[in-house]
């Protein structure tokens, strides 16, 4: 292991799959370079996987305040793979003026309902978990939303990178093997050709584009300090690039999302219904001067009521203050 300290053992229940357990734990103090490969390390381990611990990540994913480098890798790593995340909805972590949720689990290949709790016991700053599995229910995870590079998964399974040994089964457990691990190979390269479609407010972004935006937040930087035209120029330059570069993947990801519609599944009309929405017009205001239809009407309607709603107090007291000068 690089920079993680785990211990894992396995269970191997009666007439059932192999079960790895890992109780792991990542130092504050230590280097998060190597927490991605550490990580699929353990998981490579056995099929079904649960990695348990102190991960020392933050991140707004699983209710922590803020994101921190631990925590980016590990949405990405939740993100870009079959990686599951099981945390409580309340700290588990309290410190002298902040509470954090940095214990939490991770499972891969386990398709049971799961509830997990954070319990004040024990004397630890930490609190413990309790996750419990329901393993008579099994569910399949959503699927994945990606986009595929099949030139990228061409080139991986070409000679150039991978071998393709011929057939040389001759029994039927042995064609099951083979089939199995060119399976494997086949979703493997899959995998590593894919870039997930994100939702919400999380997007993806190309490492060229991340690249551009570091060396224009740079060259700010500089403009900033020196306002030297030349300098101005320079960040001129990039922003226009970075214009350029995200207006191409913009399209880009809405052609992948069209031809990823499926009448099937209902995607294709869920979309047309979306695209077909009338949006709700802003309907006329009825304001000192009669019935406002158009906008600059409507501007003189709202700014006649604000108007109105910030004018100073008449505060005056006329009682109060005759009693006070007589």
């Amino acid at each position: 292991m690089g920079m993680v300290e785990a211990t894992s053992v396995t269970l191997t229940p009666p007439g059932g799959d192999p079960l790895v357990i890992t109780s792991l734990y990542i130092s504050p103090s230590v280097s998060y370079q190597h927490i991605h490969t550490d990580v699929e390390a353990l998981f490579s381990l056995g099929g079904a996987s649960i990695i348990c611990g102190d991960f020392n990540a933050h991140h707004t994913s699983w209710g922590c305040q803020r994101n921190d480098n631990r925590g980016n890798i590990i949405r990405n790593l939740i993100d870009s793979t079959d990686t599951q995340i099981v945390a409580p909805t309340t700290p588990t972590r309290f410190g002298h003026n902040s509470a954090s949720i940095i214990d939490f689990a991770l499972t891969r290949n386990i398709h049971w309902l799961s509830q997990v709790e954070s319990i004040a016991e024990l004397s630890s700053d930490h609190n413990p978990l309790i996750i419990s599995f329901d393993t008579n229910r099994r569910f399949a995870f959503p699927r994945r939303i990606v986009t595929t590079e099949w030139a990228a998964f061409r080139e991986l399974l070409s000679p150039a990178h991978y071998t393709f040994h011929p057939i040389t089964a001759r029994t039927g457990e042995d064609v099951d093997t083979q089939v199995a691990d060119l399976t494997d190979v086949i979703i493997n390269t899959h995998a590593l050709s894919s870039k997930p479609i994100r939702g919400g407010n999380s997007y993806y972004v190309l490492e060229e584009i991340r690249q551009l935006m570091i060396e224009r937040n740079r060259a700010r930087k500089v403009w900033q300090f020196t306002r030297d035209p030349s300098d101005k120029r320079v960040l001129n330059n990039i922003q226009n690039r970075i214009h350029r570069k995200v207006k191409a993947f913009q399209n880009k990801t809405w052609e992948d999302e069209l031809q990823a519609l499926d009448p099937d599944d209902g995607s294709l009309w869920e979309m047309s219904k979306e695209l077909r929405k009338k949006k709700s017009p802003v309907y006329a205001l009825n304001g000192q001067g009669g019935i406002a239809h158009t906008d600059s009407d409507k501007a003189d309607v709202i700014a006649c009521c604000l108007e109105k709603q910030f004018q100073e107090n008449n505060i005056t007291h006329t009682p109060l203050i005759s009693l006070l000068t007589g």
